[in-house]
Order: structure tokens, then sequence, then C-alpha cells
């Protein structure tokens, strides 16, 4: 399992009430985090001081992934320099002096400027700045362009129980085969899944049905939404790696509780729905 910590430097997820932890908090859970022997943390540039948090914590055995921000430069000369002061600055925040992965934040940036770009990242890798590279994906789409081409080292990809289109596509399957390390994302759906089903109707008024059923499956079974939407992940032995936001180290307890946990879900419960599935098409 990898923590992530968007939480830790920006206001996230649709579910969240507490805001963004103070740095006693932030600190108190990135101890725990590596007391239970969670090792990897999953950051970004784009998360607010996140990087920075991190560093400031005095634990600087984890292994960090970070992601380059999308890139604004004209020119290859710009851009090789941008590259390299953005992973720079990043192995400064989290006081490392290399990455254990670092990834394309926005895939579109490969997709539009395709072999700069990627000789950039290999050349990371090459210095010894991160071990792994990689991209993070939204849609089959953005896979579909990019992969053939540049087959990366580790992927992130949003999968839950409601999410399941990289599965169901054969790409995950295809992926594992290939060698790539597998991290999947957003298995809370950014907390909607954890949310009581009137806030869900009321959000998401125009998939009623789907919440009946996602609540009906809970009582039938006698778990909790975030016993189920773990559950359901792990069940699936291709996925490598776990990454989990949280805002303290009391929930964190609580998803650490069903590490070993695994339930199979019908599809019945899932959507394809772009509107619902893809957290940036929210309003």
């Amino acid at each position: 399992m990898i923590l992530g910590t968007a939480q830790l430097g920006l206001n996230y997820g649709i579910s969240n009430q507490e805001g963004k932890p103070n740095s006693k908090v932030a600190n108190e859970l990135l101890k725990f985090a590596w007391e239970n022997n969670i090792r990897t943390l999953d950051t970004a540039s784009a998360y607010g001081d996140s990087e920075n948090v991190i560093g400031d914590s005095g634990i600087s055995e984890f292994n960090i992934i970070s992601k380059l921000p999308k890139i604004e430069v004209s020119n290859n000369k710009d851009l090789h320099n941008h590259i390299l002061n953005q992973i720079k600055r990043s192995l400064d925040n989290t006081n490392q002096v290399s990455l254990d992965s670092y990834l394309l934040h926005s895939v579109e940036d490969l997709m539009r400027d395709k072999n700069s770009i990627w000789n950039e990242m290999l050349s990371i890798k090459e210095k010894r700045y991160s071990n792994k590279i990689g991209y993070s994906v939204y849609t089959i789409n953005q896979l579909e362009e990019v992969y053939d081409k540049f087959k990366p080292d580790v992927i992130q990809l949003p999968f839950s129980v409601l999410d399941r289109q990289f599965y169901s596509s054969g790409w995950i399957e295809r992926m594992k085969g290939d060698g790539v390390e597998i991290h999947v994302r957003s298995i809370f759906l950014q907390g909607l899944l954890l949310m009581d089903i009137n806030d869900q109707r009321k959000r998401f008024p125009g998939h009623q049905r789907l919440w009946i059923r996602w609540n009906d499956f809970l009582s039938s079974n006698n778990i909790s939404a975030l016993q189920a939407c773990l559950g359901f992940v792990q069940n699936h032995k291709e996925i490598d790696h776990i990454v989990v936001g949280v805002n303290n180290k009391h929930e964190l307890s609580e998803i650490l509780n069903f590490t070993n946990f695994k339930i199979s879900i019908s599809e019945k419960i899932s959507s394809t729905d772009p509107e619902l599935i893809y957290p940036f098409k929210w309003n």
C-alpha cells in the first residue's frame, strides 16, 4: 500500500470536511504510516506544499513517488531545463537523493509533444534522479495514444468498484504481462463511495439505482463501504500497489484493518458515465 499525500498539501476530496491537516497532524500521520510498514509516499508538485511537508517530517527513509506538473514551455532547450529543474526541486523539497518513481502528471503533454518529453524522462532515469519513470492516466483513450511507443516502468490509473474501465478492457492484464508496475488510485472516488446514501443521491441524482444497489450490497454483506472498496481492489492480483489518501492517522488505521480482505462485487455496481467516474468533470 502507498500513502497518497494530496491531502497534506491541499483541501482535497469531495467528502473532506476537515480541510488540510496542520503540521502536527501531518507529522503524526507520516510517523504512523512508517511504524505500520508503509514505505512509499505518493506526492506531486501540484499538491500544494505536500512535498515540503514530507521533507520537513524528519523521516527520510520513505520511497517517494512524485510527478512532473503540466508543461508550459515552447522549445526543447527550455524543456530540458524545465524538467531538470522540476525534479531537482522535488528532490530538494522531499530531502531525497533519488526518487523511487517520477511520473508525468499530465499525460496530455506526452500526447502533444511525444519524443522530446519522453527522451527527457529517460535522461532523468539514466542520471539516476529517479529509479523508475512513467505517467498517470485517467482514460483508456489516453493510454491507447501513448502506451505502445512509450512503455512506462510505472503507471497510475483510477480503479474502483464503480470505475472498472481499465480492467474490463483488458488493459490491466496486458500491462501486467508487459512487466509494468501498476498503481491504482481513487479507489474511494475521492470519498464519494464512503458517503451516506442520501448525500450520494443528492450529488449524483441521475444514478439512483446504482446507489441503492451499492448500499443494498453493503447491508446484505454486513460490511462497511471502506471494507468493500478495499476488498474489491485487493481481489485483483494484477494490481501491484494501491494509493490511498487520508486526512489523519485514525483514517489510515481504519484502512489498515482491512488490508487482507478480498471480495468480488457484481458489475451491476459499476458505471461508464464519465460525469460520475471522472472527478475532474465534477462541478
